[in-house]
């Protein structure tokens, strides 16, 4: 379309020009609106901090079931952010959620709005995000304990997905698993636990992990420096995953 690299409108309008910066074969473009209209039917806001790590997992749900959560170790505080992307279809976005379990100083387990994506409103749109911070909370040894990081879609869907972790610098071991029914459950009646609810019933003991290979093989990571995948090291993947 018209403003493509090379296109004589840049030399018509060099003052155009000026104030446009991009497009020199670092792989963004200029373009017009009617050539917006004419080439996407979807798009969205990307914010992109260059010193942070980022690793994606490939899943998806199985009637509305996902086929993977994650398990995440935590060394030290980082400041994250926890997207669950989809692909435009024909009848629209599903309406997902994603939510962080959270330890307890009691042993038992708890999710807040906080923890949730939109505070525990299930959203349809491209990309579902929230912002977490974990923290090692001075657990060491046999005392320490994991977080659980579950998507879930309010239908019952067949869908692919991707999930993707940005955080401001490597802090942990992720252990990618399949959720069994039971871990599933008070999820489903109870999207926000309080003290004293049913929070307490999640069990994540019966969730096995993927096999080494399937979590290497579903785990992509953009940077040379990231978060640990149960001591194996992820595959870099392009960045037009």
């Amino acid at each position: 379309g018209r403003w493509h690299v090379g296109d004589k409108a840049w030399r018509e309008h060099p003052n155009v020009r000026s104030m446009c910066k991009g497009g020199d074969g670092d792989g963004s473009f200029w373009t017009d609106w009617e050539g917006v209209k004419e080439w996407f039917c979807d798009g969205g806001m990307l914010a992109y901090v260059p010193t942070w790590t980022e690793v994606r997992v490939a899943s998806e749900f199985k009637n509305g079931t996902p086929l993977h959560m994650l398990e995440v170790w935590a060394d030290t505080t980082s400041d994250c952010t926890i997207s669950l992307h989809q692909r435009p279809e024909a009848e629209g976005y599903a309406a997902c959620m994603v939510s962080v379990i959270m330890p307890t100083s009691d042993g038992g387990w708890a999710v807040s709005p906080k923890s949730q994506s939109y505070e525990g409103k299930y959203c349809r749109g491209r990309d579902v995000t929230l912002r977490f911070g974990f923290s090692d909370t001075g657990q060491r040894g046999s005392k320490q304990r994991p977080y659980y990081i579950i998507w879930r879609a309010k239908h019952q869907i067949n869908k692919t997905v991707v999930i993707s972790i940005h955080s401001s610098h490597p802090f942990g071991t992720l252990v990618i698993k399949r959720p069994s029914r039971e871990a599933l459950l008070p999820l489903q009646f109870t999207p926000i636990w309080k003290k004293g609810s049913s929070g307490s019933s999640f069990n994540p003991a019966n969730c096995p992990p993927c096999s080494a290979a399937v979590q290497a093989n579903i785990l992509h990571s953009f940077t040379t420096q990231t978060i640990r995948l149960n001591g194996l090291s992820p595959k870099p993947t392009p960045r037009s995953l």
